[in-house]
């Protein structure tokens, strides 16, 4: 693998998510006048500057970046469908990453009381109810809509929402091909074509090392007897073993020159300086321990059909305590 993007895809460490094959360090602001500027100083700096750089850097090592919490969405081929929605809770003071997925087909009602503000703010959402993979497309499939996607799911987390993160499939193959592939047990045989959309899936279970296109089919398969959640225990594992494949022969120093790299892969908005802070608090890491499979985690949910549609339901119970559970043991190391 090339070495200078092993050291940009180091901060999907940040999120933890499938698509954090997308907080991969050098991300393109929403805020363009300030990503430019940014980018103009990253493009002045020569190699006669490393020393310099080398002694900020020496000066700032023991300042911790704030804890942070971030939505990753990763969109289908239409562009409008949100297909994959996990959020990362980093903390900096327990040096623990967890991982939160939720459910694209979770029900949507924006006539219920705590989703009425979401639809009040955005004048361009028509829709009364949907799943929440489709809140985008119908809320106007812009900036304003990805706010909307990002309030319910900090609704539906608990959770104060830092910074999104998003990526579409070309990105998500960019990233996978970008690190040599993956080495991964698929756990099943894994066929199905969609003539519609003309997509094929098909894996042969058992070791094997993916490439981009091939991880892209595992990471949007679905039939399995629990469906979208099966699915979500995929991508998770998957997950692991990408950060896992990416965490040897970091450079810091060749992350300040090649953020950029990475522009055209995601947009976030998350500055560039701000991923330089996190990536020399990763790099200071023990690789270990920043992304465990323990500290991951789907938000329960049961099915039901609705005029004929398949629909998940929050199990409101089986949530609070689980969250509760996943954050415990970082309270009792913070205090």
């Amino acid at each position: 693998m090339n070495k200078e993007l092993k050291t940009i895809y180091i901060l999907l460490g940040l999120t933890g998510t499938i698509l954090v094959l997308s907080l991969i360090g050098g991300v393109l602001s929403r805020n363009q006048a300030h990503a430019i500027a940014e980018t103009e100083h990253l493009d002045n700096i020569s190699i006669e500057d490393e020393d310099i750089i080398d002694n900020d850097q020496d000066v700032q090592e023991d300042i911790i970046p704030d804890s942070l919490n971030a939505l990753v969405i990763g969109f289908d081929e239409s562009g409008g469908l949100t297909d994959v929605m996990m959020v990362g809770s980093l903390n900096t003071e327990t040096n623990e990453l967890k991982v939160i997925s939720v459910p694209r087909d979770l029900y949507i009602d924006f006539k219920k009381d705590k989703y009425k503000e979401v639809k009040a703010n955005n004048p361009n959402s028509q829709v009364i109810a949907c799943k929440l993979n489709e809140v985008y497309s119908y809320s106007g499939w812009d900036d304003r809509a990805l706010l909307d996607v990002k309030e319910l799911v900090s609704i539906i987390t608990g959770l104060k929402i830092d910074y999104m993160v998003t990526i579409d499939i070309d990105g998500f193959e960019q990233v996978v091909d970008a690190i040599g592939g993956v080495d991964f047990y698929v756990p099943q045989r894994m066929y199905y074509y969609d003539p519609a959309a003309d997509v094929l899936i098909d894996l042969e279970e058992g070791q094997q090392v993916l490439d981009g296109k091939h991880a892209l089919q595992l990471v949007r398969y679905r039939k399995y007897p629990a469906a979208d959640l099966r699915r979500i225990e995929v991508q998770q594992d998957f997950l692991v073993e990408v950060y896992h494949e990416i965490i040897s022969d970091l450079n810091l120093q060749e992350l300040l020159s090649l953020t950029k790299i990475a522009y055209d892969i995601v947009d976030t908005d998350f500055g560039l300086f701000d991923i330089l802070d996190y990536a020399e608090y990763l790099f200071n890491l023990k690789t270990d321990d920043i992304l465990q499979s323990e500290n991951m985690i789907t938000i329960p949910s049961y099915g039901e059909k609705k005029d004929g549609i398949w629909y998940q339901h929050i199990d409101e119970v089986s949530k609070e305590l689980m969250l509760e559970e996943l954050f415990k043991k970082s309270e009792e190391l913070a205090n």
